[in-house]
């Protein structure tokens, strides 16, 4: 998931869509919402708003 979350970034210079990051999910087999908070706790994204993915820079 988080590759994949890269790879819109990479893309698009934009986050990506809440149906994106579903379907990266569901791909993987994984609970969007513990998939999300897990990138999170290990500081990989942050989440602003439930809507709002920020990839977070090196030493943030």
């Amino acid at each position: 998931m988080h590759r994949a979350i890269l790879g819109q970034f990479a893309a698009t210079g934009t986050a990506p869509s809440d149906d994106d990051i579903r379907a990266a999910a569901d791909a993987a087999d994984l609970d969007t919402a513990n998939a999300l908070r897990e990138l999170a706790r290990e500081d990989l994204i942050a989440v602003d708003k439930p809507e709002m993915i920020q990839l977070l820079e090196a030493g943030h």
